[in-house]
C-alpha cells in the first residue's frame, strides 16, 4: 500500500487483520488509514464478551498505540458505506459478510467506494454464493484456494 491509503476492514471480528495491517504501517512508515465495521460495538472500559476476542483486540490497540490509525465503525456493512465517499478507499476486505445471495450486492456496493486503482478482497471462495458474486463482477480474480481468499482489483470489472 502507498503512503495515505485507507483501508477498510468489513467484519473485524477477531481484530487481527486491522491490528496486524496497522503493526506493519508503523514498521514501514506509512501513514495509513484503517476503518474497521463490526455489528457489535465496545466503548473504553467495556468488559469484552469472552467469546468475542475481537472486542479484546481492539482494547489492546490502544496499549499498543496501534489505535491512532485504526476507526472503529459499529454498524453493519451495507448501513456504514455511508461513511465513505465514492472513489476514496484504496482496498476493502470483506470478511464479514456472510454468504448468501445478496453477497454480489455488498461486493458492488463497496466498489463505488474504491479509487480506479483499488483492490476488493474476501474469505470463503469455496463457498457457491461468494464465487459466484466474484465471477460475475470481474474478468481477472486472483485465488488463494489454500488460504480460501480471492482478489480483485477494480479495474477488472466486467460492468
Amino acid at each position: 500500500m502507498k503512503n495515505g491509503s485507507t483501508i477498510v476492514d468489513v467484519g473485524t471480528y477477531h481484530g487481527k487483520c486491522a491490528a496486524h495491517m496497522s503493526h506493519l504501517s508503523s514498521v514501514y512508515n506509512k501513514n495509513i488509514t484503517i476503518f474497521t465495521i463490526e455489528p457489535y460495538g465496545w466503548t473504553p472500559g467495556y468488559k469484552p464478551h469472552p467469546k468475542l476476542s475481537w472486542q479484546r483486540n481492539v482494547l489492546s490497540w490502544q496499549d499498543a498505540n496501534l489505535n491512532n490509525s485504526i476507526n472503529s465503525i459499529v454498524g453493519l456493512s451495507l448501513k456504514s458505506i455511508n461513511h465513505f465517499n465514492n472513489n476514496s478507499i484504496d482496498h476493502v476486505h470483506l470478511d464479514g459478510p456472510a454468504p448468501s445471495k445478496n453477497y454480489q450486492t455488498e461486493i458492488t456496493a463497496w466498489l463505488k467506494k474504491l479509487k480506479c486503482n483499488g483492490s476488493i478482497a474476501g474469505v470463503n471462495y469455496s463457498n457457491e454464493f461468494i464465487s459466484s458474486a466474484v465471477n460475475k463482477l470481474f474478468d481477472d480474480v486472483v485465488i488463494k484456494k489454500d488460504l480460501d481468499i480471492w482478489v480483485a482489483f477494480k479495474k477488472s470489472l466486467k460492468i
